[in-house]
């Protein structure tokens, strides 16, 4: 039976949708069509759809990503010698590193 994964973000669709419509009035006071037919309405559910697909893709990561991930990081001969958050901290700590060669 295999373990279940926690779930990161569990908004959906809709209460994206929601949120950004609630923002409109403090960012766009003057912006008053809110109908599906107004185009920056159709913008916000694009973004709102690509978001939940974002979502539900950032809710699929297991370990043996985030191993593989860490690799990516650190190199091909990278070897994972503690456990895998203080590793994974130390891979944010050393991309965060102002002096690093890219």
């Amino acid at each position: 039976m295999p373990i279940e994964l926690p779930n990161l973000d569990d908004r959906t669709y809709d209460d994206l949708v929601q949120e950004a419509l609630g923002m409109i009035p403090s960012y766009a006071p003057e912006w008053t069509n809110h109908n599906p037919s107004d185009p920056g309405i159709t913008v916000i559910e694009l973004f709102a759809y690509l978001t939940e697909m974002l979502l539900y893709r950032q809710n699929r990561v297991t370990e043996a990503n985030m191993r593989m991930f860490l690799q990516l990081l650190n190199g091909p001969d990278w070897q994972q010698k503690e456990d895998l958050q203080t590793e994974i901290k130390k891979a944010i700590t050393q991309v965060r590193d102002r002096y690093r060669a890219i």
